[in-house]
């Protein structure tokens, strides 16, 4: 009877450490298994990974990322996760684990294959008529948005045809001069596949719908949040504040990511800064507190408190001016490591999440990432309008099925602003307005919600309109007084005197020599007169 008992004990104390581990959430939130074979730095497809991952929490999954050759049999046994997904990146560079393609077998969770190199059992599975191209143009076929978009040259392309009648699609691909049209995204029972993935284009948005369909979550449409990045203390606050006025007057919701100093808050230039994020919010702007830089080393700083205890401080240097964040902006790596997310970006439900910099380091690096309430997936307002591709995103027809930031950066001169107001004006779909955004920002000494379009800090509505906020003048620079300063500053009076003396003396050498000859030049008039 112990024996029994202990061993149940012992049971639920090793679940409860592995959900732990991999940071299982709440029920509504599936846990997604994200298997990719490389990042293929190589032939620059990293973003396709960052990207990915971006995805699925903009789309409302937690994630733990592994690389292939990482997979541990048994991993999908032990019932944690939702469903498994496997990128296949770099496909001429093929890789197996035959561990993985085991526990798939007998894995009853959702199981999505994106890329080439589909096994055996994946395509029984959707029981469909495979076939591969090599060599050809494709263009892809979005219905919804109304786009024939052309992709890149493939080397091999796999595609199905001839599928059973309870099999879904998304999408449509079709080889350039011909009519015959296969499906992109094909979903059968707890089995998907989709044959091509890329972070440029529209193939997010179809692998978004896709996702949602599979894990059962909610497919609604989202508009756009016009997102300025890149502010910081160095920005112009003039251009900053004409920006702000310029949306203002155009009724536009915007929102902006603001990289913010964890120290030096007494001086005047932040001060400047931080009133001029006031205007902002007091114009409609949403402010969220982008991440520190991190470069490839780590931090120096990586202790979870010590992280936790500087945004703090930052945030409440910020409510002291009257500004009032209400979430954070996140490089996708920032996700991905235990220090960062428990000592910054857990404060917030609501995150804008940006791609990766081109360097960068972690400090516990665990490769879990959490979904919250609100997730926005950063896309560059460039992207979107690129027509590279012989088509733009930039339609009346556009339309997100993910919370979605469109991003333009800071300008840094009225003629780079003049610029991104002719972009904005350009905009023919729909961007978002924040009447129906909730959000919440915590730290240990404060709590910041926005709801309604109203601020509210601790529980109680914020009187953001009657508060005085004045800016202290830097004070005189005074210099440290030592032995050098003295010396030079004496030397330096030494010499101030001597030139005055010199100078003097030149002066009244001068007055005496023009006396002198002033009176050469009378004896000289009057002896001719004499004469």
């Amino acid at each position: 009877m112990f024996k029994k008992i202990w061993l149940i004990l012992i049971t639920l104390i090793m679940g409860m450490f592995f959900f732990n581990t991999v940071g299982h959430a709440d029920a509504n939130n599936p846990l997604v298994l994200l298997v990719y074979d490389s990042y293929n730095t190589d032939n620059n497809k990293a973003d396709n990974a960052y990207s990915l991952n971006r995805l699925l929490v903009s789309t409302g999954c937690n994630v733990k990322m592994i690389p292939i050759n990482e997979y541990h049999s048994g991993t999908l046994d032990k019932g944690a996760y939702d469903g498994v997904i496997t990128l296949i990146n770099w496909p001429e560079h093929e890789q197996d684990n035959q561990n993985l393609v085991k526990d798939r077998l007998k894995f009853k969770g959702i199981q999505i294959h994106i890329g080439g190199n589909v096994n055996l059992n994946e395509i029984s599975a959707i029981n469909g008529v495979f076939l591969d191209y090599y060599q050809r143009d494709w263009l892809l076929i979005d219905q919804t948005r109304k786009l024939d978009q052309h992709l890149p040259h493939l080397d091999k392309l796999t595609v199905f045809d001839q599928l059973p009648s309870d099999t879904n699609t998304i999408g449509s691909l079709k080889i350039q001069g011909q009519d015959r049209l296969f499906p992109y995204g094909v979903m059968r029972n707890n089995q998907a596949y989709v044959p091509y993935y890329n972070s440029n284009d529209d193939s997010i948005f179809l692998i978004a719908s896709l996702i949602k369909t599979m894990f059962h979550l909610p497919d609604t449409s989202s508009k756009p949040l016009l997102t300025i990045t890149g502010v910081t203390p160095y920005t112009d606050l003039n251009v900053l504040n004409e920006l702000s006025t310029y949306f203002k007057n155009f009724n536009q919701t915007f929102a902006i990511s603001v990289n913010i100093p964890n120290d030096n808050f007494d001086l005047y230039a932040y001060q400047k800064f931080s009133n001029a994020l006031n205007l902002v919010t007091q114009k409609g702007g949403l402010i969220f507190i982008k991440n520190p830089y991190v470069g490839d080393n780590g931090p120096a700083n990586n202790t979870i408190e010590m992280l936790h205890n500087q945004t703090q401080t930052s945030v409440n240097h910020l409510l002291d001016r009257n500004v009032y964040p209400i979430g954070v902006g996140l490089d996708e790596y920032w996700l991905r490591d235990k220090t960062y997310r428990h000592g910054f970006s857990n404060i917030s439900n609501t995150q804008i999440l940006f791609n990766n910099p081109s360097q960068f380091g972690f400090a516990q690096q665990d490769d879990f990432s959490k979904t919250v309430k609100n997730s926005f997936y950063a896309v560059d307002m460039n992207q979107i309008n690129s027509d590279h591709r012989d088509i733009t995103l930039n339609n009346k027809n556009f339309n997100s099925n993910i919370p979605l930031a469109i991003t333009f950066d800071m300008p840094n001169n009225l003629k780079a602003l003049n610029k991104l107001k002719k972009n904005v004006e350009s905009i023919k779909f729909s961007l978002f307005t924040h009447d129906s955004l909730d959000t919440k920002l915590s730290t240990k000494d404060h709590e910041i919600m926005f709801s309604n379009n109203q601020y509210l800090l601790d529980g109680q509505l914020a009187d953001r309109h009657n508060v005085d906020i004045k800016i202290k003048k830097a004070p005189k620079y005074q210099p440290v007084k030592n032995w050098g300063n003295i010396f030079f500053e004496a030397q330096n009076n030494m010499m101030l005197i001597f030139f005055i003396i010199t100078f003097i003396i030149l002066g009244i050498y001068l007055v005496i020599g023009r006396k002198a000859y002033m009176k050469m030049f009378k004896r000289s008039k009057h002896s001719e007169r004499g004469d």
